[in-house]
């Protein structure tokens, strides 16, 4: 959270026998980049909601890739991978706040933990979740400015086109164990 912010914002939470709170302030001054200032424009629009957003913050969970929509769950360590494997794609801090905001979403429209919020088969028997699109489709609007750059989803392989015109392909492959390898070329 710290990197995100360029050092100058703190979050910290309150035990979750006190209802578990997360607060985001201020501990320093100096200029943000403009993706930095994305994420705590996000990230205070999660806080300062009147909706309350539940998250299940875990590390290592086999349920849980970067994050589950359906079980409002957030993998940490997973998290950690998208910095580790180097600049360009998602990164930390941008998996971070999609994952954030599409809870959010998912908060506003009502849907309970454990649920997709609906399903709908379509014409050629498959079936959809259109809250989760719509939640997802908001989310990624989110990483995409705090990334600096536009995702445009594929099958298994999502690529991003960044600020100098450069594209990044970037693909997740479930570990053994819980955990997940990114892989940027």
């Amino acid at each position: 959270m710290q990197n995100a912010t360029g050092g100058l914002y703190q979050v910290s939470q309150d035990p979750l026998i006190n209802g578990g709170n997360a607060s985001f302030t201020q501990v320093a001054e100096g200029p943000l980049t403009q993706e930095q200032q994305a994420f705590v424009d996000a990230y205070k629009s999660v806080i300062n909601s009147p909706t309350v957003v539940y998250q299940d913050i875990v590390s290592n969970d086999i349920n849980t890739d970067v994050g589950s929509f359906q079980n409002n769950t957030m993998d940490m360590a997973d998290i950690a991978q998208f910095d580790a494997v180097g600049k360009g794609a998602t990164s930390s801090a941008g998996a971070f706040i999609h994952e954030t905001a599409e809870q959010l979403e998912k908060a506003k429209l009502g849907i309970d933990k454990g649920s997709m919020g609906g399903e709908v088969i379509n014409s050629a028997g498959k079936t959809t979740y259109p809250n989760y699109i719509s939640s997802h489709s908001t989310a990624i609007q989110a990483e995409n400015k705090v990334n600096g750059n536009v995702r445009t989803e594929g099958f298994r392989v999502d690529s991003f086109l960044e600020k100098n015109g450069n594209v990044t392909r970037q693909a997740i492959i479930r570990q053994v164990g819980g955990t997940i390898k990114v892989m940027k070329q």
